[in-house]
Order: structure tokens, then sequence, then C-alpha cells
């Protein structure tokens, strides 16, 4: 693909034009080679479907007929296996590298054998394991009366990973363990982030040949609200690629590489300053900049005075009209509120106001619950307080508790939800 994106009937094309002729022309020439070998990214998404959806006809059928005897995690390849479910097999491996368990009731959940510990980094506990707790289930953890952590177990049998596993909550109503993919913030696995997974194991296995780059294109280039041509023309400046002088004479095409406005400094593209080139970090920073004047604009402002600050440089350069760098920032702000009221043209008609209406009376037999919580994040703990009253604002009951290990606010109201709704479930409250 690379060898035919730079032939030479494409060095004519414009940036734009590059661009399409890669999306609608080469993207297409590797199919052949995807439907000759494997790609474990993709049979990976087809043992994710296996181990979520065992109920479905596929996961019957294979499993059915190649998994009578052990799971599909642990069974392996035979040479009477079709090819097919070699190919499954091969997905598995890949899946099994990032493969997680959210806890449930810990029935299905080894202690030492599953990453169970955190939901977004593969963490398997480590020995010594004594005899007595070779098996051990993450169910044996908990109290077999509150469905939660018994704390002093946890803390004699995984002392350096207790407050990491008294930050779980189990369920309390029972629900099984289910499978979590840690490579992806919702859990389930894609074919995408089983990819980056894979690359990321060959980049990590070949660290002394090769420096991987960390810095995050997508966030500081290709996922800002931006026009494309700007986009490719930031990405060309942190790749150094622009067409300056210094760079031309570097490739011996001209010999001149002092800057058209002062003769002191290199043909750079000096975006920012007249002696510096546009960095990474400049770009990065630009994110988390304030613009100060009241200019009404609520986007990015730097890429589009780098952007106007080029375009005034190829002005000087190839027809000889200078601009001031005031003209240069009047530009860049118009083009910037242009873009922004394109982004938002869908005008949405003015509705009347619907008068205030009154919340709906409850019924007599309904009652009416209040619940909040307080977090405190230097203690990391939480008060969940609740009060229930009927349709008349007669108090019913109140309560409050306490509970510590709660790593974000989000799940503290989550806690203060389902203590109510077990509170209310203890009261025999039905209508709520």
């Amino acid at each position: 693909m690379k060898q035919k994106a730079i032939s030479w009937n494409t060095r004519f094309l414009s940036t734009a034009g590059k661009a399409t002729m890669l999306q609608s022309i080469l993207s297409p020439t590797p199919t052949f080679s995807m439907s000759c070998f494997k790609l474990p990214a993709l049979l990976a998404k087809i043992v994710w479907r296996l181990i979520t959806k065992p109920n479905c006809l596929l996961a019957r059928v294979l499993l059915g007929n190649y998994c009578t005897k052990t799971s599909l995690l642990k069974v392996p390849s035979s040479p009477s296996s079709s090819h097919g479910w070699k190919g499954v097999l091969w997905g598995r491996d890949l899946l099994l590298n990032h493969l997680g368990k959210a806890i449930g009731n810990g029935e299905s959940t080894r202690v030492w054998a599953d990453s169970w510990v955190s939901p977004t980094v593969d963490i398997k506990p480590l020995g010594p394991i004594q005899l007595k707790d070779q098996d051990l289930l993450v169910s044996d953890l908990l109290s077999r009366e509150t469905k939660e952590w018994n704390k002093h177990l946890v803390e004699n049998t995984l002392p350096h990973l207790a407050e990491l596993i008294l930050s779980i909550r189990p369920n309390i109503l029972g629900t099984e363990d289910s499978f979590i993919w840690t490579q992806h913030p919702s859990g389930i696995y894609s074919a995408k982030s089983g990819y980056y997974s894979f690359i990321l194991s060959k980049i990590q296995s070949t660290s002394d040949l090769m420096i991987r780059d960390t810095w995050n294109w997508e966030k500081n280039i290709w996922c800002p609200p931006l026009l494309p041509k700007i986009k490719f023309f930031l990405w060309k400046c942190a790749r150094n690629a622009l067409l300056t002088r210094d760079d031309l004479q570097r490739r011996n095409i001209t010999t001149d590489a002092s800057c058209l406005r002062c003769a002191s400094c290199l043909g750079q593209p000096s975006l920012i300053q007249p002696h510096e080139p546009l960095s990474k970090e400049e770009l990065a920073s630009s994110r988390s900049r304030i613009i100060l004047s009241p200019v009404g604009i609520i986007s990015n402002l730097f890429p589009w005075i780098v952007w106007n600050i080029w375009i005034s440089r190829n002005h000087l350069f190839f027809e000889k009209k200078a601009t001031s760098p005031h003209e240069v920032i009047i530009k860049a702000t118009t083009a910037c509120k242009e873009w922004e009221c394109a982004q938002n043209k869908q005008i949405i008609p003015a509705q009347q106001k619907n008068p205030y209406l009154p919340p709906p009376q409850p019924l007599a037999d309904t009652v009416m619950c209040y619940t909040d919580a307080a977090w405190k994040s230097n203690l990391r703990a939480v008060g969940l307080a609740w009060i229930f009253t009927d349709h008349n604002s007669t108090e019913i009951s109140r309560g409050s508790c306490y509970q510590d290990n709660v790593s974000s606010p989000l799940l503290a109201e989550v806690l203060a939800i389902r203590s109510v709704l077990t509170q209310a479930a203890s009261l025999n409250l039905n209508q709520i």
C-alpha cells in the first residue's frame, strides 16, 4: 500500500486528493489478504460472543461440538479440528491476554488464576499461596450473610491488594460474575481495541529495537473539531514535514535557507517564535489555553492562528504580499467563528413554552423516597441517608449508614440508590 501511495502518478495530487485516494482505492486492497490470513482481532470477536452469549445458536453448535469436556477458555487444539475452529482458538489466545472478570456473587472467579481486581488493568494476585487456598474462589472472601467483603479475611489473604479489592462492590442479589475486556472503558470487546492490544504487545516485545511514540495523535490532531486541511497541516507540523526553505536546503533543491522576513533565522516552520519550530508540546498545551479577549469563540484558536501564519508566509513567498500580525489574528478569529457557526447552522424553530404544570399528585398508597450521599475524597468514604414519606409528606421511616473504600462520587450516588432500595424491600414498600 505504501509503494502505491508514493508512485509517480500520485505525486501531483494535493493533500486532499491523496487522502481521498487512500480511502477509496487503497483501503480495499488488503481484502484478498484478509481472506487468506488469520486476523486475531476479528477472530477474538467471535470468541467474545461465545463466552458472553452462550445461549445463542452459534455458541450452542460450536461449544456442543468442541467443548464437551472442558470450557472454551481451556480447550486445546486438536489435529482433527476444522480450519474455522482453529481460527477461533487463535482469536481466543488474543482475548485471554486482557480478559477480566466483573464480580457478581464471586462463585465462578478464581482468586489466583483470574484477573478480577481491577476493571482496567490486568492484575492477578500473586502468592505465596498456602495449600488450603489453592482453589480459593472470590465468593470465599465474602460474608455469607451480608454478601459483602469479609474485611479481616481479605486483609490477611491479600494484604497488598486489600484497598483495591474492598473498593469493588459485589452484587448482593446473587448475580453471576461476567467477563470484561480490560482494554476498553465499556468493558466490551471490539476489533479496534483488540488490534491495538495486539500491536502494543508486539511493540513491547521488541522494545529494544523500536521506540514507541507515546504522543497522542488522535487527541491532539485528528479528534478536535477542525477543518480537514488544518488537521493535515498540523500533522505535517508535528512530523516536521512542511516544505520550508530549510527542508528544501536539506534536499539540495535550494541553497538559500534564510527567512523571508529576517535574514538571521533559518526557514524552519517558525510559527510561534521566529527562531523556534512548532513542537508537539506547544500543540498539546494549546488545548488547555483560555482565550482572554471576548471574541466569542469557544474552541481552540491556536490551530487557526498557526494555519493563517502559514498562509501569510505563502503569500509573502509566492505573491510578495506581506501581512501584518494584526491581520493574521483577525483572519484566524474570523475563520474560526465562521467554522463554529457552520457547525451549528441547524436552527431549531422557537417553540411556545408550555405553562408550568405542577407534578401529579401521588396515589394514596404511594411512598415517596428521598436519598442522597456525601462523599469525602481524602477519606474515600461516604455517608448515605434516606427518608420515606407518604403522599401527605408524613414520615414513615428514615435511616443512614457509613461505607468506606468508595472510589468516586458517582459510585457514592449508586450506593445511595442501592441502599434505599434494599431498605424499601426490607420494609415491604412496593409502590415507590
